[in-house]
C-alpha cells in the first residue's frame, strides 16, 4: 500500500513520496529486492530535496554571497545530505 501511495504522490510531489517509499522498503517483501523501487526512490530525492537545495544554493550564489557565508555553508550542507541519500538509494 505504501508503494502505491508513493507512486501516486511522486507525480505531484516527489518530496512527499519519499517517506512512503522508505516505509514500503522496510517490509520483508519482493519490493525490498526490486531495483526499480530504489531507482524510483533515488529519482524522488533528485526531483525533490536535491532540486530544492540546488535552487537555494543558486539563489545565494546569484546574490553574491561568499563561499564562507553561513547561508552558503547551510545550502551546501543540505545539498550534500540530499546527495548522500540519493546515492544510498541508487
Amino acid at each position: 500500500m505504501n508503494y502505491l501511495l508513493a507512486k501516486s504522490t511522486m507525480k505531484t510531489s516527489p518530496s512527499d513520496a519519499i517517506p512512503y517509499f522508505v516505509k514500503a522498503l522496510r517490509y520483508e517483501s519482493d519490493l525490498k529486492k526490486s531495483p526499480i523501487v530504489y531507482n524510483e526512490l533515488g529519482t524522488a530525492y533528485g526531483e525533490g530535496p536535491v532540486d530544492k537545495y540546488a535552487k537555494e544554493y543558486k539563489i545565494q550564489a546569484d546574490l553574491g554571497k561568499s563561499v564562507d557565508s553561513p547561508e552558503i555553508k547551510l545550502a551546501v550542507a543540505n545539498l550534500n545530505q540530499a546527495f548522500d541519500r540519493q546515492i544510498d538509494a541508487f
